[in-house]
């Protein structure tokens, strides 16, 4: 991260680009980060009043170092619990289809490393993945995997 830093664009207090002279062929890099926020409607309340946690709001948005990139065009909110839940498919579509397309509207002549956490959530892996927690100890078995060519 510390070698991009030279090329990383920078604002000035009103939001305006600080132009840097970069080598040639070189474009500027906006760092792009994901953020996720989990609320619940019992959040704040005093402890005795409900056994749960109340329905649960899962919000995904991604950052520009000057704010929300789209605003609000890239924000997905999802009511979470029973059998719905924040997947790495669900972050998969958010990237692909919403962010990435805004980030080339918004900063065209840049690039955009972005940025996620570990979470549970962001481990997408093809289904013919060869991950070592699926292989079997031994030969054979009810758990084989197929492996994928090549």
């Amino acid at each position: 991260m510390e070698s991009l830093k030279p090329y990383m664009i920078e604002w000035d207090v009103n939001l305006e680009p600080i132009n840097k002279f970069l080598p040639e062929r070189v474009k500027p890099i906006v760092f792009i980060t994901h953020d996720k926020s989990t609320f619940n409607s019992n959040d704040g309340r005093n402890p005795l009043c409900k056994k749960g946690h109340g329905q649960e709001l899962h919000v995904s948005d991604f950052l520009s170092p000057i704010g929300r990139l789209g605003n609000s065009l890239v924000c997905e909110i999802l009511k979470c619990g029973g059998d719905i839940w924040w997947t790495g498919e669900d972050i998969l579509e958010q990237l692909t289809q919403k962010a990435i397309p805004v980030f080339e509207r918004s900063f065209p002549v840049c690039q955009g490393p972005f940025a996620f956490d570990n979470a549970k959530s962001h481990q997408k892996y093809t289904s013919d993945a060869l991950r070592t927690g699926n292989i079997n100890l031994t030969p054979g078995g009810k758990n084989t995997v197929p492996m994928h060519d090549g």
